[in-house]
């Protein structure tokens, strides 16, 4: 997979997992430890083992444990509908077209977030007050070899 489609991938499974509010049990971590040792050849109390000397390897592990609990609960509450390959493009559009409605829907359900105000000077928040605005192509003093 490419870094995007990962990335994206990875905010859909934080986004159902949050919303689903889905959290691992010690069987599921247990699981995805086995999991994990059968991957690399090694016993599960190898593993526990290494997690001592490995900081950040726990952490990994509790990950794949929610993201295969997440992807589980998925596969048990989807639709599939079976489309001939030939249909396969306008089906996907057409959903694509109804996901991307119900989110514009959602979005303007949720109350917008106000624009920062210009102080009373007339900067916006964060803006440096003590430089002018110049427009993008104004030259600056370096620029004009002066």
């Amino acid at each position: 997979m490419r870094a995007t489609t990962r990335l994206r991938f990875s905010a859909v499974i934080d986004e159902i997992r949050r919303r689903e509010e889905i959290e691992i049990e010690a069987e599921d971590f247990d699981t995805a430890i086995a999991a994990f040792a059968a991957d690399a050849d090694v016993t599960a109390d190898f593993v526990r083992q290494s997690m001592v000397v490995q900081e950040d390897l726990e952490e990994q592990l509790r990950e794949r444990a929610l993201r295969d609990k997440t992807i589980a609960f998925i596969l048990a509450n989807c639709e599939v509908e079976e489309v001939p390959r030939e249909q396969y493009e306008d089906v996907k559009e057409r959903a694509r077209d109804e996901l991307l409605k119900e989110v514009d829907d959602e979005a303007a359900q949720q109350p917008e977030e106000a624009d920062p105000q210009p102080d009373a000077e007339g900067a916006a928040p964060g803006q440096d007050r003590t430089q002018p605005e110049q427009p993008d192509d104004a030259l600056t003093t370096d620029e004009a070899g002066q």
